[in-house]
């Protein structure tokens, strides 16, 4: 059903290291999309820090 003959053991370690290369990706991707909305979420509170500096008139020399 999943396109691997069991009798060939080549084609067995093949399709365990393809699982495994598909579990790292998972694994690493889950982090990236965290470090991407952690980075959104930074810049967007800079933004906001920067229109209140803007509206409040900003430091005076």
């Amino acid at each position: 059903m999943l396109g691997v003959d069991v009798r060939k053991p080549a084609e067995v370690e093949e399709f365990r290291r393809d699982l495994r290369f598909a579990g790292f990706l998972r694994r690493h991707t889950d982090k990236a999309i965290g470090g991407v909305i952690t980075a959104i979420a930074l810049g967007a509170l800079a933004l906001l820090w920067g229109g209140a500096q803007f509206v409040m008139g900003g430091p005076k020399p």
